[in-house]
């Protein structure tokens, strides 16, 4: 069973948390500064099937793409400051 994240109120323009409000707060927010290493945390997202195209707004946005194997359900893409992430196939 999944549950999908909610927008939730926080300090970055876009903060997601459980529907319950429990369990970690997931933020995304600018960089001060360029990446200094290798990223502490990769995400994996799967978009759902009223997300619409999430490559174009990801790449509008400033997102390069880093690999996309054909053979593979996902393609990885960096932001802006290279951390790395990856986009899985939409859900049904």
């Amino acid at each position: 069973m999944t549950t999908e994240l909610v927008r939730v109120e926080g300090e970055a323009p876009a903060s997601l948390r459980h529907p319950s409000g429990t369990g970690p707060l997931l933020e995304f927010l600018a960089e001060a500064g360029p990446k200094r290493g290798k990223n502490r945390m990769h995400l994996d997202v799967r978009p759902g099937p009223d997300d619409g195209p999430v490559a174009s707004r990801l790449l509008a946005l400033g997102a390069t793409v880093v690999a996309d194997d054909p053979e593979l359900p996902w393609t990885v893409y960096a932001d802006p400051s290279g951390n790395e992430f990856c986009i899985l196939a939409p859900t049904d």
